[in-house]
């Protein structure tokens, strides 16, 4: 079975297997990473911290370069 690729962007990648019908290809740091990365791999989804200054910026970015690709925002702050 062939499995999608993720990207984690700010976020610790889960240990484990339990994502097994995807693979994590990155875990990026910074925007230029993120954009390299999507430039090049068929990324199907693209986990990203939204407490990150300018994230939404960088998902419109990335969506711009890999429309398809699906965006799952987490947020971690205690005044959401």
């Amino acid at each position: 079975m062939r499995s999608s690729k993720i990207c984690f962007h700010n976020i610790s990648a889960p240990a484990g297997g339990g994502l097994s019908e995807y693979r994590v290809v990155a875990t990026t740091t910074n925007r230029d990473e993120l954009r390299t990365l999507v430039g090049i791999e068929d990324i199907a989804a693209l986990i990203i911290d939204l407490d990150v200054e300018d994230s939404l910026d960088i998902v419109v970015q990335m969506l711009e370069i890999r429309s398809q690709m699906a965006v799952i925002g987490v947020t971690g702050s205690d005044d959401v």
